[in-house]
C-alpha cells in the first residue's frame, strides 16, 4: 500500500478513530499533540483511551447490524 503524505493543520479539526484498543491508542497519542477535535467509536474502549482527556468517547453496540 502506498502512503501519501500531506502536511496540513488540524488544530481544532473534527476527527473519528473507529476501534477503541492498542492500535486507537496509538494513533491518539501520535495525533493528539496536534490539537485535533477527536471522537473515537467502538464497541470496547480500553481504560487507557478512557483516561486520555480532551476526546469524545462513544461507545455502540453492532448488534442491530446482524
Amino acid at each position: 500500500m502506498g502512503y501519501f503524505p500531506f502536511f496540513i493543520d488540524i488544530k481544532g479539526k473534527k476527527g473519528l478513530i473507529i476501534g477503541g484498543g492498542r492500535i486507537a491508542e496509538h494513533k491518539l497519542k501520535k495525533i493528539l499533540a496536534y490539537e485535533p477535535d477527536i471522537t473515537v467509536v467502538a464497541t470496547k474502549i480500553s481504560d487507557s483511551i478512557k483516561s486520555i482527556e480532551g476526546i469524545k468517547l462513544i461507545a455502540v453496540s453492532y448488534t442491530h447490524l446482524t
